[in-house]
């Protein structure tokens, strides 16, 4: 088993630390385009950190477009207390094109913005009636935990559409398009009550059918499409979730297809 030590040192006589580090900076103009005969509303930018080449561990970051902020986040992807990635969203013309101001900063930042996707996951105790969230399961794959995961894997949402990752041996995705544009899950939790439901909650387009949805990953024996198994691992996890993306993996190891 590895243990992780911390030590603390404490510094005593001819020695003065600074209280606070000196703040950097790194301002970067990003131009975007859009090359298709029709506008874009909400137009996904990621910017890969890395490709920047900034001299300095990035904590937060401003995105204008001109005078005016855009929501942004950054996601450490890999889960290296490093930052991969920085996301927003933008609504470009019919072959148009918009330039930002991007400044990456050494310092923290206390800003939110309003949310507009989220995910969650549950490990439900039947016996209590609750539950509580988790970000990551890993199980052997002899394991079926389907039914003590709430709402039976990962779920992401927008204000349009939800999907929900199954923690089984089909791996599916469904996909629920909404009637009612607003986020539900995190108040829900995915099961609305009859108050929620009143209000709109759960009121979605499902069709789990050959002419819709995103299709499930299988295997193939030789002969037909197989479910993943056997596999020697399976894990589920919401890699990240911000104001802007929702992230979700599914992950196994082993797989004998």
């Amino acid at each position: 088993m590895k243990k992780n030590l911390i030590i603390l040192a404490f510094l005593l006589g001819g020695f003065h630390l600074s209280s606070q580090a000196q703040k950097q900076e790194k301002n970067i103009t990003i131009e975007v385009h859009n090359n298709w005969n029709q506008a874009k509303t909400d137009a996904p930018i990621v910017i890969n950190l890395h490709e920047l080449h900034a001299d300095f561990k990035i904590k937060s970051a401003v995105v204008m477009e001109g005078t005016n902020e855009v929501p942004s986040q950054l996601d450490d992807l890999d889960k290296d207390r490093k930052m991969d990635e920085l996301a927003f969203v933008a609504d470009l013309p019919a072959h148009g094109r918009k330039t930002f101001q991007v400044t990456l900063s050494s310092e923290k930042s206390t800003k939110t913005y309003p949310e507009r996707v989220y995910a969650d996951m549950f490990i439900a105790d039947h016996r209590k009636g609750k539950h509580q969230r988790v970000q990551a399961i890993t199980v052997p794959g002899s394991s079926n935990i389907y039914s003590m995961v709430r709402p039976h894997g990962p779920i992401l949402e927008s204000e349009l559409v939800g999907y929900r990752l199954y923690f089984n041996e089909k791996q599916t995705p469904d996909i629920y398009g909404k009637f009612n544009k607003g986020l539900e899950i995190k108040e829900s939790q995915f099961y609305p009550t009859d108050a929620q439901l009143a209000k709109g909650f759960g009121d979605d387009v499902l069709r789990v059918f050959d002419s819709c949805g995103p299709g499930a990953l299988k295997g193939w024996n030789g002969q037909k499409a197989t479910h993943i198994t056997p596999v020697e691992t399976r894990t589920e996890r919401i890699i990240s979730y911000g104001p802007v993306r929702a992230i979700a993996e599914i992950e196994v190891t082993g797989w004998k297809y």
